[in-house]
């Protein structure tokens, strides 16, 4: 199959009417069948999960993709491409672990990956699958994906703030610094936010709290600790501070996101 729209970085996101119709479209091609995955994908509490047409226009992303972009609903993500939602670093790595399976049809099974989606140094686990209509034409691609079970991080592509990203992740629950952090840069505090700015499209107080508000998660996820030890764990010392940071990055409470995504200390 030729890839070459798949790859392009000119193409612009589609209008809401087109993007809705030319969804519809897709998933009508792709039968039955289709329409099930999708339903699957949505019961899966730790694997993200999108489906994309040829032309690497996004019409689907499941809870856990939306929630591991920050983002509360798929109103902002359908008929846009990954090009239009990540930095060029991130995205230039998807289009090239996914336009293979697009051209060759082969999946590509169960690979690790850094470039996570949340911008962290951690470890994903992913796999890409041709999407095919009801006569065996590919039509688009399944690409799924889930945290990696290792303790390794992946500073692969922060270039010279790859230390301080990396101080970030593993000490998201100190007194963080933006001067401490540039310092470990070995640059002036401006020139350290310019720079983290440029190449992650966030900064540096952003990325800490983002950082914060994803290990709290975990913790919601996988322990019983209460929400005001959940807190002070992830380096937030005001509680009420916490629930307002939470909920602006997550789109809701700790609590609410408990009850979605408990599976048992």
């Amino acid at each position: 199959m030729d890839t070459t729209d798949f790859k392009r970085d000119d193409l612009p996101p589609l209008p809401p009417d087109e993007a809705a119709r030319r969804r519809d479209a897709f998933f009508k091609a792709g039968g039955a069948n289709l329409r099930m995955l999708m339903q699957f994908a949505e019961t899966l509490p730790e694997t993200g999960v999108t489906i994309k047409d040829t032309q690497g226009y996004i019409y689907f992303k499941n809870r856990r993709a939306l929630e591991l972009m920050n983002l509360p609903d798929d109103s902002s993500v359908i008929g846009h491409r990954s090009q239009h939602l990540y930095p060029r670093r991130l995205w230039r790595v998807y289009i090239d672990r996914e336009e293979p399976t697009l051209r060759t049809g082969e999946p590509m099974i169960d690979k690790v990956y850094g470039y996570v989606a949340d911008l962290s140094t951690a470890l994903n686990r992913v796999s890409v699958f041709p999407v095919r209509d009801t006569k065996g034409r590919i039509i688009g691609l399944m690409t799924s994906h889930y945290r990696a079970r290792s303790k390794e991080s992946a500073p692969n592509w922060y270039d010279t703030i790859k230390d301080a990203i990396a101080y970030v992740s593993q000490n998201y629950a100190s007194d963080i610094s933006v001067p401490s952090l540039a310092a470990r840069a070995n640059l002036s505090p401006a020139q350290f936010t310019r720079i983290f700015k440029r190449q992650t499209e966030t900064t540096p107080a952003q990325y800490i709290a983002r950082t914060r508000v994803n290990a709290a998660r975990t913790l919601l996820e996988t322990t019983d600790m209460l929400v005001t030890e959940i807190a002070t764990a992830t380096g937030f010392y005001d509680h009420a501070h916490f629930i307002r940071t939470f909920k602006s990055v997550v789109g809701i409470t700790p609590s609410r996101y408990r009850k979605r995504h408990w599976t048992g200390a």
